[in-house]
């Protein structure tokens, strides 16, 4: 610019009075830095402020996100699809939970990071991962077909088969038949024959056209059969098994299919194939139990209930291990553990009600106290659960 000009533009404008304006108007790069201070003055409050609606408007409750949380989620995402094309879980597992933490309203997340999990997750370690990502997921879509097909799937590969039948008993529409089929899966392998009976009736059609539930239909009619159906299906079990596809599957109907025979020997050595793989489940044990005691060497199912390390998945499984632990003729231990670990899962009607019976059964009448003011005393107490305090108390 013209020196003459820009001393007109100076005056004309008053810059000289300033020594800011001064420099803007004179110095370049001084232009530059006070543009990128004043950029990031203004940028950085907009990044970290959470005025992005991240879930769908009514939804509660209600979640916003900032802009630098929606740029992290995104870069995340992409991260983990490639650690998953590229078979790295440890990888793969963390981006995922951490895109959903910046964004946890993205349902197409959830349902990747679930995917993930059934695929990549060998030695079911994520079960508590899993199990909070499936009821969040059910949440946000509202429970949809295909999201609760994907939520049976994901509790089933963590053999949690109650909640596989509790989300499906809680679902109002019309079952599909992947539905249907989990449903059935998850009913005999709890050992509910009556019910799973009932259901194979009214299944969708089309839901028995598959070879996995063709063998559950196998190990279901030698559990009700004679000795040669039994031996039948074990053998057509057993040529299931040379297939990868069904040798997990396999191992686990002949399992209940030995419980439900007697077979003790054979349960030993299914058990263990399992145990090795790392595709034992608490249920896989406490059927172990359960036939030792019937096969009258009760000391050595005390012993491995005792030895018993597998942490509960859920408040069902804390309830069905201390009923064990009872059945055992082992009430403290069955105490302690309802104790440790009731809480982990809130102050669940059955988990409650079970300590507060077998409190009561052993004359433990200070405890009895004690468990009535841990009730009351706790922020999770509802008011069923207020009243059932002062019922303990007498």
């Amino acid at each position: 610019m013209n020196p003459q000009r820009k001393a007109k533009l100076l005056n004309y404008f008053y810059v000289r009075d300033s020594r800011l304006l001064f420099v803007l108007f004179t110095s370049r790069w001084f232009r530059y830095s006070f543009a990128l201070c004043l950029s990031i003055a203004i940028g950085v409050p907009i990044a970290v402020t959470k005025f992005i609606p991240a879930t769908k408007p009514g939804f509660r409750p209600e979640i916003h996100i900032s802009l630098l949380d929606w740029i992290q989620s995104e870069a995340l995402a992409r991260t983990a699809r490639k650690a998953v094309d590229s078979a790295q879980p440890t990888l793969a597992f963390s981006s995922w939970r951490t895109a959903i933490g910046n964004n946890p309203g993205r349902a197409d997340f959830n349902r990747d990071y679930l995917k993930a999990l059934v695929r990549m997750d060998k030695k079911r370690d994520h079960w508590k991962d899993a199990t909070r990502t499936t009821f969040w997921l059910l949440h946000l879509s509202n429970t949809n077909q295909s999201d609760l097909e994907l939520a049976a799937k994901t509790f089933e590969t963590y053999r949690l088969d109650q909640l596989v039948i509790q989300s499906i008993d809680a679902y109002s529409g019309k079952q599909s038949i992947e539905l249907s089929r989990s449903y059935l899966r998850a009913l005999f392998r709890t050992g509910q024959d009556d019910a799973f009976r009932d259901h194979w009736r009214v299944a969708p059609a089309g839901a028995s056209n598959d070879p996995t539930m063709e063998l559950y239909q196998v190990a279901f009619n030698a559990s009700q059969g004679n000795a040669s159906q039994v031996s039948q299906a074990r053998t057509m079990l057993e040529q299931a098994g040379t297939d990868p596809q069904f040798h997990l599957i396999s191992k686990q109907l002949q399992l209940h299919i030995c419980h439900r025979q007697g077979d003790l020997k054979t349960f030993e050595t299914l058990l263990i194939t399992l145990i090795e793989n790392f595709n034992d489940s608490i249920s896989d044990h406490l059927l172990y139990w359960d036939l030792l005691k019937k096969s009258g060497r009760v000391e050595l199912a005390r012993a491995r209930a005792k030895e018993f390390i597998l942490p509960p998945q859920t408040g069902f499984q804390v309830v069905k291990i201390a009923d064990a632990y009872t059945s055992l003729d082992l009430p403290e231990l069955a105490i302690s553990y309802l104790k440790n670990f009731s809480g982990e899962y809130g102050f669940q009607a059955q988990s409650q009600y079970a300590q507060a019976s077998l409190l009561i059964a052993e004359e433990r009448w200070p405890d009895v106290h004690q468990f009535a003011l841990e009730i009351r005393n706790s922020e999770k107490t509802s008011a069923p659960f207020l009243a059932f305090s002062y019922y303990l108390e007498g």
